[in-house]
């Protein structure tokens, strides 16, 4: 199953609700857990060349604007405990044993070619936050596929097959809200606290982009308003 969660950091205050998209994959075969983590990649793109993020912001009235996708795929291996099925109902009891979880970071920066370096700067602000939340996902990861081990879902259905999915959904659907909780949120967070900050601080040349980004990711973990 793939979680793509996807956000995005502006010059101006705006944010998108986090998206999760799910597809349903073969489970995995080993037990245990296994990590591939890809380095967070930026792409800048110009708005110069691309007309549809050019006329988003001429519409917004927007300077440039930072996206940013975590993607978690994940695929879980299990037993099967119990297992029903009759006609016209099914269910099932699975186990969960085993975890291979894939991660990557994709962020496009959207910017004009004659930007001015302070533009430049707030936005690599955003891909700095981006980079220091993803940081920690690969923890975030682990720990929820580790609270999943040993555990048993059950499910039930018209079908054999409808209760199996229904079952692996929940185990899914627990890995989902914790990266989205400490993960995605958190990057969401930071950065709508960033973007405010910049904004109430312009002008004070105290408040760097580097003391905003600590501020901000500060304030996200302690709660602080």
């Amino acid at each position: 199953m793939s979680f793509q969660f996807s956000g995005r950091g502006l010059l101006a205050l705006l944010l998108v609700p986090l998206l999760s998209a799910c597809n349903q994959q073969n489970p995995a075969q080993s037990s245990g857990i296994s990590l591939d983590v890809k380095p967070l990649e930026k792409d800048v793109v110009y708005l110069e060349d691309r007309k549809d993020l050019a006329g988003r912001c001429k519409d917004l009235d927007f300077e440039a604007f930072t996206e940013w996708f975590y993607h978690c795929n994940v695929e879980l291996s299990y037993d099967e405990i119990k297992k029903e099925d009759a006609s016209g109902f099914g269910s099932c009891t699975l186990m969960i044993k085993g975890a291979r979880v894939k991660l990557s970071c994709p962020v496009q920066v959207c910017v004009s070619k004659k930007a001015p370096a302070d533009t430049l700067a707030h936005e690599e602000g955003h891909v700095e936050i981006c980079r220091r939340v993803y940081a920690k996902a690969p923890e975030v990861a682990q720990k929820a596929c580790q609270a999943l081990m040993g555990k048993r879902f059950y499910g039930m259905g018209r079908t054999y097959e409808a209760a199996r999915k229904q079952a692996l959904q929940l185990a899914y659907g627990e890995i989902a809200q914790a990266f989205r909780q400490r993960v995605t949120d958190v990057a969401e967070e930071a950065s709508d606290r960033y973007d405010r900050l910049a904004a109430r601080r312009e002008g004070q040349k105290e408040w760097t982009v580097k003391v905003l980004i600590e501020t901000a990711l500060r304030n996200t973990e302690s709660g602080e308003r």
